[in-house]
């Protein structure tokens, strides 16, 4: 049978094993978030501050799993894994929780198979079900069919450059229509989070999935900002606030995170306008990239909506290890998911948001 490793995209040998020393700490490493940001493939999701608030919030137990050689302190590989202990799913290890992608970083065969024995160790002594790793370079062999794609959208040409990619119709003649209306954009810190969030609440009932404990986004802007910046970006008709969207910047990289609106005002175009507002700040920021984050294939309307913004679509393989621990009762797709989905479209938001606080975990 061919290697579970195969399909990562990594040349076949960087020397010998032994002379590498891998550490496994709950706490991240010196050096790790430099690294992280030197690696081509290293994301906001790779830095120490994200696995913070993921694992505060979640009470997950975080794992850095780092390379080096024998000796020397420049760190040559990494991945941080979640430890996640749920009544409901199972134990299970997880690269990372709430996270669109983040596989192992290293450059070479001999770093990748040196994590993933390591890995695979800390598994069967925790008596884990399975490790689930979200990576962009899929394990070929082992790998389910992708469960998600990820939209990027380049950024290095001009605004005007990068406008003209944008559907004429869906996006372009939108964003200009948004323009003729009164409506006010602010962009805010964390002061601004309450009134997100509100919306960010009649959004997820909306579309019958549980709530984040607010607390997730107050420690988004407690901590994240030793290493990236998030921004709320509002919009406003008159006195009220009808859309809203959380952007977090890292390395040359910006992350659309989450989006809220009043389906009254979908009319006015505002979701454009506001996407239209960040993707605009990104590259007056230096960002080479915006990232539109992850799209389940179950849903081919949100798939086709960021297509037309003049998105490279990239396929998200969920690689989860051993093939006999594999677990398909926790995607999108899911008779329990459908089922939550249900749930919580009939449920009041006050419910909804205490449901949230106590089951969100549990669907990592």
């Amino acid at each position: 049978m061919n290697s579970p490793l195969q399909g990562f995209d990594t040349p076949h040998s960087c020397g010998p094993a032994a002379s590498l020393e891998l550490q496994v700490s709950p706490k991240a490493p010196r050096g790790w978030d430099q690294f992280v940001l030197e690696h081509p493939r290293g994301s906001v999701y790779h830095c120490s501050a994200w696995i913070r608030v993921v694992s505060e919030t979640y009470s997950f137990v975080p794992l850095f799993f780092s390379l080096a050689n024998r000796g020397e302190k420049e760190i040559l590989g990494g991945m941080p894994v979640a430890r996640v202990d749920s009544l409901l799913t199972g134990r299970r290890l997880i690269s990372y929780p709430f996270s669109d992608t983040c596989g192992p970083l290293v450059s070479c065969e001999t770093h990748l198979q040196s994590i993933m024995d390591a890995v695979e160790t800390v598994r069967q002594r925790a008596k884990a079900r399975f490790t689930e790793i979200r990576t962009l370079s899929p394990a070929v062999t082992d790998a389910r069919p992708a469960s998600y794609f990820l939209h990027t959208l380049d950024l290095t040409g001009t605004e005007a450059e990068i406008f003209s990619t944008f559907h004429k119709d869906s996006v372009q003649r939108r964003i200009r229509r948004a323009r003729k209306l009164d409506i006010r954009l602010e962009k805010s810190g964390g002061e601004a989070l309450r009134l997100f969030y509100r919306l960010h609440c009649q959004t997820r009932r909306r579309q019958g999935v549980p709530i984040q404990p607010f607390r997730f986004f107050e420690m988004l802007w407690q901590i994240l900002p030793a290493t990236a910046q998030p921004s709320v970006y509002l919009a406003r008709l008159g006195h009220t606030y009808i859309a809203g969207m959380i952007v977090i910047h890292f390395g040359k990289t910006a992350y659309y995170k989450f989006g809220a609106s009043d389906p009254e005002f979908f009319s006015s175009a505002v979701n454009q306008l506001l996407m239209w507002e960040a993707i605009r700040d990104a590259k007056q920021g230096g960002c080479t990239a915006f990232d539109f984050g992850r799209t389940s294939v179950s849903n081919p309307g949100l798939r086709a909506y960021k297509s037309r913004w003049g998105t490279k679509e990239h396929p998200l393989d969920y690689l989860q290890l051993p093939r006999a621990g594999r677990s398909r009762s926790l995607t999108e797709t899911s008779a329990l998911h459908r089922g939550i989905r249900r749930i919580v479209r009939c449920l009041p938001i006050s419910v909804n948001r205490l449901a949230g606080e106590l089951l969100y975990r549990h669907l990592a």
